[in-house]
């Protein structure tokens, strides 16, 4: 190949964005992208909705605050998506369809795990370290010039896929305490990884020929998510019925302090919000993207 040197009087090129390498990337069709970026909200979408069944169901106060978090992280990222989406392709978008039925399956999969840890390990360890992984590599492929819109935007959704997933991964290591725990996460994991092998990841790459698929827990009905808040052994009173909180915080007559632990306490009791509204969000089919965002980022 011929090499022409250009003279950039030292300044970097192309905005900084890439070198005139890179620039040279063969990269992605418009319909490969926009089919890529479409696997990405579909999973995107059912883990606001993973998120949504299960946070009143978790006792642990800490997990139901990353899932409020990160639930209106991923509805952010869809609604990012969506809008890129809609730059490239005329409508119909097609954006609420299932993108993959066997990404469907994993999915189905996930939405049923059993108790926190194997929650934690469908989300953090099997399916966001998925997406991570999906989007370096289409980074790494994609022209940068051509595709600058859609690079920037998967660069700041993989800033943030890697904060969850150090959380995550954390949370893990403190919820195994034993090795019953350890082996459950693992088994758990080779379940999901199997149905993530099948539908070939997100990317689409991944081996798909494994010896045999596990006996799915889905039935083929949609998921029927428990409703009741829990908290763990550290709450006592979880519904804040033995004591008059609001008249103690607005009593001018008590004390300062006493006032101030009253409030304190019933800033810590407002978990019972997000404990009602995720089920109203999980809930609530075919509105617009933007109520899921909205509902979400209030949770």
């Amino acid at each position: 190949m011929l090499k022409v040197k250009i003279d950039n009087k030292g300044i970097p090129p192309l905005a900084g964005i890439c070198n005139y390498e890179k620039a040279l990337n063969t990269g992605f069709s418009v319909d490969e992208s926009v089919d890529l970026l479409k696997r990405y909200n579909y999973v995107k979408k059912y883990l606001n909705q993973i998120f949504a069944a299960h946070l009143a169901r978790t006792p642990e106060w800490e997990v139901k605050c990353a899932f409020s978090y990160h639930m209106w992280l991923d509805a952010e990222h869809c609604a990012a998506i969506r809008k890129r989406v809609s730059e490239m392709r005329e409508p119909p978008l097609h954006l609420d369809k299932v993108a993959d039925p066997k990404l469907k399956s994993l999915l189905d999969e996930a939405i049923r795990s059993e108790d926190t840890l194997e929650l934690l390990v469908a989300i953090y360890q099997v399916i966001k370290p998925e997406i991570i992984r999906s989007i370096k590599k289409q980074l790494d492929k994609a022209n940068p010039i051509a595709e600058q819109p859609t690079c920037r935007l998967l660069k700041i959704i993989l800033m943030e896929e890697e904060e969850m997933v150090a959380w995550g991964k954390s949370a893990i290591s403190a919820l195994i305490q034993n090795e019953k725990q350890e082996q459950k996460a693992i088994t758990w994991d080779k379940h999901l990884t199997a149905y993530l092998q099948l539908a070939g990841g997100i990317f689409g790459d991944l081996e798909e020929e494994i010896p045999s698929i596990p006996e799915p827990r889905a039935d083929g009905n949609v998921f029927e998510m428990d409703p009741v808040p829990r908290r763990d052994d550290r709450f006592k009173d979880n519904f804040n019925s033995a004591g008059l909180i609001d008249e103690y915080y607005q009593d001018e007559n008590r004390s300062l302090e006493e006032r101030t632990y009253a409030l304190l306490y019933k800033r810590l009791r407002e978990m019972d919000v997000p404990e009602w509204m995720a089920p109203i969000i999980y809930k609530t089919k075919d509105k617009p993207w933007e109520y899921y965002v909205d509902m979400s980022r209030q949770l």
